[in-house]
């Protein structure tokens, strides 16, 4: 604040002049309302610093979770292909012998007869 209380309630006034009775006392009380509000407005600027410097943490925080996450589903997204190639291929397996074991008991039973 570059103007006081007082500075504002003098301009107010007819000549600049406020009861002489009580000036004194209201200019003291002005001057420390003024100096609360000062330190107040320091207060809460400082709280907002904090809290900005604490939002850009977690907003780091959470880049980085994200990016683990992003890895992560990457990973599963490979071992998924894994997976059904080696399932594939196991099913493909189990038909080769399939077909070997139907070929050998043909033989066998030919043998037979």
């Amino acid at each position: 604040m570059d103007k006081t209380i007082w500075d504002c309630l003098e301009k107010q006034t007819e000549g600049g002049t406020l009861l002489t009775s009580c000036g004194a006392e209201l200019q003291e009380l002005m001057r420390q309302i003024d100096i609360m509000v000062r330190n107040k407005k320091m207060e809460w600027e400082s709280e907002l610093i904090a809290s900005q410097d604490s939002l850009a943490v977690r907003d780091q925080e959470l880049s980085r979770a994200r990016a683990v996450l992003d890895q992560k589903q990457q990973e599963i997204g490979v071992l998924k292909d894994q997976l059904e190639s080696y399932e594939s291929g196991q099913s493909s397996l189990a038909s080769q012998y399939e077909l070997q074991l139907n070929n050998l008991k043909s033989q066998l039973r030919n043998l037979k007869v």
